[in-house]
């Protein structure tokens, strides 16, 4: 192993080889609530909402209305590959939806516009009954600007 950067004690280490080590701790990552119809980052009318997941890897939106064709679920990934959750609640109405083609990935400098790619390749179809939630899994392949995802429905 390499030098190591940063030793807390045990708990955390820094390898300068790379390395990254949580011992006997819990890593974990603030969760994120974007406004609903904001699109203040990549624009766009109507109910085109961001998702920035250069702030976070957790997102928590609530559906407060349908993304129809031509409004976009607008997904805006780091540089680097990851793991990333976006949680999505119905709101106390429910029948909320997010149009097949509206799910959009967005690369770290906002140039990259690609559609996400779906397990079975199709996007999926929300819960949609009231204050019922989806959870939807994505990988984001930062080096060919690619986002799949997988969703667990119905909690």
């Amino acid at each position: 192993s390499g030098d190591t950067l940063f030793d807390s004690g045990g708990d955390i280490i820094l390898d300068a080889d790379g390395h990254v080590e949580f011992d006997g701790c819990a890593a974990g990552f603030i969760q994120v609530e974007p406004s609903w119809g904001d699109a203040g980052v990549i624009g766009g009318g109507g109910t085109s909402t961001d998702i920035d997941f250069r702030t976070s890897n957790k997102q928590h939106l609530t559906l407060a209305g349908n993304h129809v064709d031509g409004q976009e679920l607008q997904m805006i990934f780091p540089t680097v590959s990851g793991n990333f959750l976006l949680f999505l609640l119905q709101d106390g109405t429910g029948d909320r939806t997010v149009h097949a083609d509206a799910w959009r990935a967005y690369s770290n400098d906002e140039s990259t516009n690609s559609a996400v790619i779906w397990a079975g390749g199709t996007a999926p179809t929300l819960t949609t009954t009231a204050d019922k939630a989806d959870i939807v899994s994505i990988y984001w392949d930062a080096d060919n600007d690619k986002a799949y995802g997988v969703i667990s429905q119905d909690f």
